[in-house]
């Protein structure tokens, strides 16, 4: 039996009509507005992208900024003291008074003796202006504390591998890592790269194991090494 409208007619059946969808992405599209704002984009992987010497473009323009323009000076001098202060201290609640304040006291000797609060505070700024900073934890027999743990700052062109080589670590310049991604060890420069004065033989390092070695950097890509 049909279907009847208001009037008694019988309504005849319509296919529906289905349309095109006309969609698109406006990120996908070079028009002549935006050819100059997409033109270095490009699909490097995150180690590629940051290479040694793109690095090293961005590393030296950073300190050069930070040299010459006092805004910036002062801002990365104003981060770092506001996130360090005056150096971390402990506060131990072993239920024991005397036993705190014996580690407490310790604990500020020995960051008063291998002069914590500037290198953490240099940290930081290192880390704003460089993007990245290194610390070598090293035993030093010339601390007058009980404790001979030092902290030794490296900037980050001092871990590198002293010629480019086929090896595992030659993609992550001087980071030794393992199948999943983790540390092993770290290739440091015995002289600074950027010194005038260097040995006959060239650059030489040494092998620090990861577990003797800080990196502080901020990883802005799944599998960035630096």
């Amino acid at each position: 039996m049909p279907i009847l409208d208001e009037f008694g007619t019988a309504i005849k059946p319509q296919r529906p009509t289905i349309g095109q969808v006309k969609a698109r992405f406006d990120a996908a599209q070079t028009t002549d507005e935006n050819t100059r704002h997409w033109a270095n984009a490009d699909l490097l992987g995150p180690q590629s992208e940051l290479d040694p010497a793109v690095r090293s473009k961005v590393r030296s323009r950073a300190r050069y900024e930070a040299a010459n323009n006092t805004y910036c000076a002062g801002m990365l001098r104003t981060l770092a003291n506001d996130t360090i202060g005056t150096g971390p201290a402990l506060q131990c609640q072993s239920g024991s008074r005397d036993a705190d304040t014996e580690l407490e006291m310790r604990f500020w000797e020995w960051s008063q003796a291998v002069d914590l609060p500037r290198k953490l505070r240099l940290m930081r700024e290192s880390k704003a202006r460089d993007g990245e900073v290194f610390a070598s934890l090293r035993t030093n027999p010339r601390l007058r504390v009980p404790v001979q743990l030092d902290i030794l700052l490296h900037e980050s062109e001092m871990v590198a591998e002293p010629a480019m080589s086929l090896n595992v670590s030659s993609l992550t310049d001087g980071i030794v890592l393992d199948d999943f991604g983790n540390p092993l060890a770290y290739r440091l420069l015995l002289d600074h790269p950027g010194e005038r004065v260097l040995s006959m033989g060239g650059l030489q390092a040494e092998t620090i194991p990861a577990r003797d070695m800080i990196h502080l950097f901020h990883a802005t890509r799944p599998g960035a090494a630096r």
